[in-house]
This record gives structure tokens, sequence and C-alpha cells, in this order.
């Protein structure tokens, strides 16, 4: 369960990094990295 919560972030950083808004991006970056953090802490 917790890998298909960060393949979807993955998938999700993938969708929003196409469209403009640095803000977004932003955000999108660093959830995406929180994800990433939370995958590697519980693997």
């Amino acid at each position: 369960m917790i890998c298909d919560v960060g393949q979807a972030a993955l998938d999700h950083h993938r969708l929003e990094s196409g469209k403009p808004g640095i803000q977004t991006t932003k955000q999108i970056d660093t959830q995406s990295d929180l994800a990433l953090a939370y995958f590697r802490f519980t693997a």
C-alpha cells in the first residue's frame, strides 16, 4: 500500500510538472519529496 502511495505521488508530480505556475510546481515538488521520504522511512 505504501509503495502505491509513493507511485501515485510520482505520477501526480509528472502530470503537474507540465502545467504553468511556479508556485504550484514548487508545492507539488515538496509533496513528492515528502512522499518519497515517507516511503524510504517505512520501507
